[in-house]
């Protein structure tokens, strides 16, 4: 298959780039760049970077949004758990700092129920995008 090639170049590449910054104590390919070449060099390789993870995400983001085009439980499952995490976050970080598995706890028993109140009020057929309305 053509993609396997392409899969195994990628799964090379990301490896040499954590070697790389295993020996260099967990800089970045761009702190790397910097101090072996040049601070132009880092400079450039941190744009590059940058547009590169731009670019990747609006290709991954294309793909969420049609993915989700026809999928009232898919989106449903986005709408609740992003902002589920977000009071995770704020939970660990501000109202009980450290205390991860108390979120932890949270988080599945917020997920638990919400997934089986869902069964009981499915999304009506008015609300569901048609496939005529899938971004390309």
């Amino acid at each position: 298959m053509a993609g396997d090639g392409v899969c195994l170049g990628g799964a090379v590449h990301d490896f040499m780039i954590l070697g790389a910054s295993i020996r260099r104590k967990g800089k970045s390919l761009a702190e790397i760049a910097r101090t072996e070449i040049s601070p132009l060099s880092g400079r450039s390789r941190a744009i590059a970077i940058l547009f590169i993870v731009v670019i990747a995400l609006a290709g991954l983001g294309l793909v969420v949004v049609n993915a989700l085009a026809e999928s009232p439980w898919g989106t449903f499952t986005v709408g609740f758990t992003i902002p589920l995490a977000l009071f995770m976050g704020l939970y660990m970080y501000r109202f009980r700092k450290g205390k991860i598995a108390e979120a932890s706890v949270i988080g599945v028993i917020g997920l638990c129920w919400r997934f089986t109140s869902a069964e009981k009020s499915p999304t009506p057929r008015s609300r569901m995008r048609s496939p005529s309305r899938r971004i390309q």
